[in-house]
């Protein structure tokens, strides 16, 4: 019993994690607004959400677009494909350490607005590594999975 991916699924799937990404953040904008969080300080004032925030998912989706700029034959066969794909899945990990870090640093590790940030950057990653791939399917255009 096997399961084929075809192009058409796998730009389905892909659409659907990065649409998902975005959704997943402004789920996390939403609930920080619905739950005020206040500052030790001034106890009486919640602190406001940082606009700075959505720059990892930016910088994600940015980089996953970029990144499907380049086909698999140009990274087989020109180390400029290879360079391209690296400096893009470079820069796709940095916003995903973003995330991290503003996810610990600014939410304690256990806040669900800040895991959606790196929830974010993980299903932007892995949407622009499904479309890739789709990129690069066989000869009769389906990839086979054995399951």
């Amino acid at each position: 019993m096997g399961l084929y991916l075809t192009p058409i699924l796998l730009s389905v799937l892909a659409g659907l994690c990065l649409g998902g990404a975005w959704w997943l953040y402004v789920d996390g904008v939403i609930v920080y607004h619905q739950y005020p969080h206040y500052n030790a300080t001034h106890a009486s004032e919640p602190l406001p959400y940082d606009g700075t925030w959505v720059i990892p998912g930016l910088v994600t989706t940015v980089a996953i677009v970029v990144m499907n700029c380049v086909t698999i034959q140009q990274v087989r066969q020109h180390w400029e494909g290879r360079l391209w794909l690296f400096v893009t899945l470079t820069i796709s990990f940095l916003g995903l350490s973003g995330g991290v870090w503003i996810l610990t640093r600014h939410f304690g590790g256990n806040e669900w607005s800040g895991i959606t940030i790196v929830l974010q950057c993980v299903l932007c990653l892995l949407a622009g590594v499904i479309y890739f791939l789709r990129m690069g399917l066989g000869g009769d255009g389906s990839y086979m999975l054995h399951l």
